[in-house]
């Protein structure tokens, strides 16, 4: 599958069928009372739908064990989902009605940066609690923060402290940047830019390309000699990695140059199609598309099958973790707070703000800490390598590595 948009995502992955809907977990368990409600803005349409698709997933697989536990605080859950395509105006949009009409309690989304970043002035103004799951510019959690916004997964900032050090000393230290060009892609060339120049790296040339490209063939053609700049980092997102994957093997480039990239180099779902493409690739990620040593304990089995069950087959990765356990976070902020209506929400903040978890069926990826001064996730990272259609791990990053002060520019209101 060399073409991740929408429609091939849709015949090609099992369960990706779900676009919009309300669905109630613990009705029908030991659950009483109104129920609760989640409002899931996601980007189910248009390139970032495989993004958007796992933080759906990941979240029901949550509250399918919370069901099973009976609800949160004793009460059922309504979920409430809606595709904002990737696009901005749509997002604001959708999460206004989820807020003012459907009343949700709190709002768990936000898979992209391009319609992420719109949303958080709508969290603010309206002092509705939002969990973004998968959108990783900068800006969330720096310039554009605000009090009811948290994000659990790492952004720009801490996959280029946790990488940049790995590539400039075993990989390559002159690099070409290929990159998504929007909020995601730039924070990414913004950070690794500057930790590579503090590595005794640099990036050489930077190629910007537009969300939705059909063809990747004029911009790799851009690329200097490997003597030049040795190393290609992949910076693309969503169906879009996917198709310019393809084309890296087509043009033979994994072959003549050092690969690396982030968590949206390669998908769980299309592993054995773009393996051969990507060979030798070092990847950055939060939770790795394949269960791996230190990822492999009977706590991760736990997740992965629950996840599993929800997805019809299709494998958890890196863009599944954060929703399921900003999801459990929720919960427990709901119960630890008092947490009874939306007048409650500031409670809710108040017990996210400093949160920390230890590893558990709830907190697979690991340890974490949700920094009170910023609202930003501080976790490991993990760096693995991709060889003879295997997943290599090559190091784990823990958070006080990978960690970096709080923005100067974030204002909490």
């Amino acid at each position: 599958m060399c073409d991740l948009d929408r429609r091939t995502f849709l015949k090609a992955v099992p369960g990706a069928a779900v676009l919009a809907g309300q669905f109630v977990y613990g009705a029908r368990a030991h659950a009483q009372g109104a129920p609760l409600k989640i409002g899931a803005p996601l980007p189910l349409s248009g390139p970032a739908a495989p993004l958007g698709q796992h933080s759906l997933w990941g979240t029901q697989a949550a509250l399918k064990i919370i069901e099973s536990k009976g609800g949160v605080a004793g009460r059922p859950v309504q979920l409430i989902v809606e595709d904002d395509g990737g696009r901005p105006a749509d997002a604001v949009r959708i999460m206004r009605k989820m807020i003012l009409q459907d009343q949700v309690d709190a709002i768990i989304g936000g898979a992209s940066s391009v319609d992420t970043v719109p949303m958080l002035p709508v969290a603010d103004e309206t002092r509705t609690l939002l969990l973004v799951t998968v959108a990783e510019s900068d800006l969330i959690t720096a310039d554009k923060c605000n009090r009811y916004t948290f994000r659990l997964t790492p952004d720009a900032r801490a996959k280029a402290r946790a990488m940049a050090p790995f590539l400039t000393s075993k990989v390559a230290k002159k690099w070409q940047f290929v990159y998504w060009d929007n909020a995601y892609g730039q924070s990414m060339l913004k950070f690794f830019t500057e930790e590579l120049q503090k590595t005794g790296g640099e990036i050489v040339q930077a190629i910007p390309t537009p969300a939705g490209t059909a063809d990747y063939s004029s911009y790799l053609a851009k690329l200097k000699p490997p003597a030049d700049a040795p190393g290609v980092f992949h910076s693309v997102a969503g169906g879009d990695a996917v198709r310019l994957g393809k084309q890296i093997g087509e043009f033979g480039i994994q072959k003549k140059y050092k690969l690396a990239g982030t968590c949206d180099v390669i998908f769980p779902e299309t592993f054995d199609q773009q393996a051969a493409d990507l060979d030798g690739a070092y990847i950055v990620e939060q939770y790795p598309v394949k269960e791996m040593a230190p990822l492999n304990t009977a706590a991760d089995r736990e997740f992965r099958k629950v996840f599993s069950e929800v997805s019809k087959g299709v494998p958890a990765g890196p863009h599944s973790y954060a929703s399921y356990q900003s999801t459990f976070i929720w919960k427990r902020a709901v119960e630890t707070s008092g947490y009874k209506s939306k007048t409650d929400t500031l409670k809710a903040v108040q017990a996210i703000e400093g949160m920390t978890g230890e590893k558990s069926v709830e907190f697979p990826q690991g340890p974490f800490t949700m920094r009170k001064d910023d609202h930003q996730g501080l976790l490991n990272l993990y760096i693995w390598q991709l060889k003879n259609g295997q997943a290599q791990m090559q190091a784990i990053v823990a958070s006080s590595e990978s960690g970096y002060p709080p923005a100067t520019t974030c204002k909490m209101s």
